[in-house]
């Protein structure tokens, strides 16, 4: 029997909007229970329940809630995780997202009491998602390296390993890097390559304490404590990498003008960043994704071109965009290339 429909588009699309949070918190409480390890086979309600200490009735009402989302399936055999999730919801796996999901969600919230707080003259600075503020970032590495290394490096990865010389090892900068991810696996991919990581000083002393902690060969990274909009970058090196990271530019052209500075004739420079249409209206997942962090910090997000034109005002050799739609919303990856004459 066909289901007829009833009330407006905008009806639906509206209550359809009183789910998000839900969806949310039934996640956030999986993951920080570890729920889902408990069903990459089938498994009954009365073992996990017992396991947990949990009431089975209420816990079959919040398992009923995954199967409606789609991430599990129920049976005479009891609930198990839908395959294809496998890879991202089980917490042993090295695609597993549920750390990356739960930093985000920290930066990607925001009460009604704290949009009115934003709204508010004068602006009040004092808040965890004050991302002008060094400690927020000491705070977020280990959230970032959750996100770069689920998510973000493997698509780099792919165009990194394309670029001339990268067999045989490349002096790479990694600007306003958030994490050692992105260094050590460039390494295990190529390990002849040489890191800098360029970040603010508190940052790069984190950093630099979590490589010794790790025990794990340090001698290709090195750090290059600083400030993007104040710094000089060092180099030259063959390859600079801005992923994510440019948003903090005072002045983009002229931090783009000492990066290519910092680009040896015949280097790579590649930008990975959102491109907002020129309104600030679209991409919706970074309008509504970015609107916290910029309540509290002023616009951030790039928009379509910008990284291009600064690019263009020093005359690269090539420069290509490539827009990705990516699980985090759509993406530019621009590659400019240094003319070996420069």
């Amino acid at each position: 029997m066909m289901t007829s429909l009833c009330g407006t588009p905008e009806q639906h699309a509206l209550f359809s909007s009183l789910l998000g949070p839900v969806r949310w918190q039934v996640l956030e409480f999986a993951f920080s229970h570890h729920l889902f390890d408990h069903f990459e086979q089938h498994n009954s309600v009365d073992v996990v329940a017992q396991q947990h200490h949990w009431d089975p009735e209420r816990l079959e009402l919040l398992l009923n809630a995954l199967v409606a989302m789609a991430l599990m399936s129920k049976s005479d055999y009891g609930y198990k995780l839908n395959a294809p999730y496998c890879p991202y919801l089980l917490s042993h796996s090295a695609q597993y997202l549920g750390d990356t999901l739960t930093h985000l969600a920290r930066v990607k919230s925001i009460s009604p009491a704290g949009i009115h707080d934003s709204l508010q003259l004068p602006h009040q600075s004092a808040t965890e998602l004050n991302m002008r503020n060094t400690q927020f970032w000491q705070q977020a590495t280990t959230g970032l390296q959750a996100f770069h290394r689920s998510v973000r490096n493997p698509i780099l990865l792919p165009v990194l390993g394309t670029l001339q010389g990268w067999d045989t090892g490349l002096t790479i900068l990694d600007f306003g890097a958030g994490s050692l991810q992105l260094a050590q696996d460039i390494l295990n991919c190529s390990p002849q390559c040489e890191i800098t990581i360029f970040d603010l000083p508190p940052c790069c002393e984190h950093l630099s304490q979590q490589l010794l902690a790790e025990n794990k060969p340090a001698s290709a990274i090195h750090f290059l404590p600083g400030d993007m909009n104040e710094a000089h970058f060092g180099g030259p090196y063959q390859l600079i990498i801005a992923a994510m990271s440019l948003y903090f530019a005072k002045d983009l052209n002229q931090c783009i003008n000492q990066i290519w500075q910092a680009l040896e004739p015949g280097g790579t420079f590649i930008s990975f960043h959102e491109s907002l249409n020129t309104a600030r209206t679209q991409p919706a997942f970074h309008i509504l994704g970015r609107l916290p962090a910029e309540l509290v910090n002023g616009p951030l997000s790039l928009e379509a071109g910008q990284v291009e034109a600064a690019l263009e005002a020093n005359t690269p050799a090539n420069l290509r965009s490539l827009p990705l739609q990516t699980p985090f919303g759509e993406m530019t990856l621009i590659i400019a290339e240094k003319s070996i004459n420069t």
